[in-house]
């Protein structure tokens, strides 16, 4: 949103979180990393303590997420740790520009399988999207790719405090990404894409009635289905990667994983489920091995009966019924044939 279609009380509270937003980041930047990301650890602590909305919704996605494998206090500890690793998140961020000129930047940052990233790339004849969650530290894979000079491209959803925003998108693209918009944003991932860019796209937002639904941890949600359509329609790979950190200070190692095969039936609407489900598969893997790098105090699994009474959600379960119906019929004449 431009400050042309704020409203007043919008624009002061733009104006007013934009200045304590540079005060904050002001305050870290003057910290060495890894003493503000002491801080950050402690902010999240007590962030996990006042803020009881918040930590009784991670408390309840992990009982949905996890069950009875883990007890009460390994679930409070994943939570309380993820609360500050929320807050590191954006403390690193604020250092990347700095972090990134320095020499021993790349023996902080390890980019694992970069040979086979600008294989793969160099064989594709469109681009390619790189998938991931917000699972680590899911602002500096993209960073870390532009600065080895990859053409990189994220997707991003714009906020309604455009001078805060503005300030954390220079900060994003100091090393050469581009962000992209959700709003309007398909013209220019096509483009990024017949250009032979790579498009970074967090696949573990809640899509609404949007999306279509697919499962995570076992539970239904509401995923994006456009990497999905747009892989198909242009025959690019789908590649999951994460960065996770190693130990409590600034390391990390960025994992580029093999491509998604992606299916297709002929059914399109069933094969854009389906591969957004292996999307989701390959970010839920990522989460189980790194649980306290992980927001889960965002309401992932939420699905309300609205999104499935109408729109793309609810085409979505059609489609899905038919599909479940489908094999369930096709099982049962292999076991006839069988007999």
């Amino acid at each position: 949103m431009s400050r042309a279609g704020q409203s007043f009380l919008m624009r002061l509270l733009d104006v007013t979180l934009y200045l304590l937003g540079r005060a904050f980041f002001t305050v870290i930047q003057a910290m060495t990393v890894d003493g503000a990301m002491m801080v950050a650890r402690a902010m999240g602590s007590f962030g996990f303590m006042v803020l009881p909305g918040y930590r009784r919704q991670a408390l309840a996605n992990l009982d949905l997420a996890y069950g009875e494998s883990l007890t009460r206090t390994e679930k409070r500890r994943i939570a309380r740790e993820s609360f500050g690793h929320l807050v590191s998140v954006a403390v690193e961020l604020a250092h990347l520009p700095r972090l990134s000129r320095r020499k021993d930047f790349w023996s902080r940052v390890v980019l694992k399988d970069e040979e086979q990233l600008r294989r793969i790339l160099s064989e594709s004849k469109k681009g390619l999207f790189f998938v991931t969650g917000h699972v680590g530290n899911w602002e500096l894979s993209g960073y870390a790719a532009a600065l080895k000079g990859f053409d990189f491209y994220a997707v991003a959803r714009g906020r309604e405090t455009p001078l805060l925003d503005r300030y954390m998108m220079d900060m994003r693209e100091s090393s050469g990404m581009k962000i992209i918009y959700k709003e309007g944003a398909m013209r220019r991932m096509v483009t990024a894409l017949r250009t032979k860019g790579i498009i970074g796209f967090l696949i573990d937002q809640n899509a609404g009635r949007y999306g279509v639904l697919v499962k995570f941890f076992g539970h239904d949600v509401s995923a994006f289905p456009t990497v999905a359509h747009l892989a198909s329609k242009f025959g690019c790979p789908v590649i999951p990667a994460y960065s996770y950190r190693e130990g409590k200070r600034f390391r990390y190692t960025i994992e580029i994983g093999d491509p998604i095969e992606m299916v297709a039936t002929g059914d399109r609407d069933a094969d854009m489920i389906e591969n957004t489900q292996r999307m989701l598969y390959a970010i839920e893997g990522y989460v189980r091995r790194h649980p306290s790098q992980w927001l889960w105090a965002h309401r992932r699994w939420r699905v309300k009966e609205s999104w499935l009474k109408r729109g793309r959600l609810a085409a979505s379960v059609a489609v899905r019924d038919r599909t479940d119906m489908e094999k369930k019929n096709a099982e049962a004449k292999t076991g006839q044939q069988a007999d």
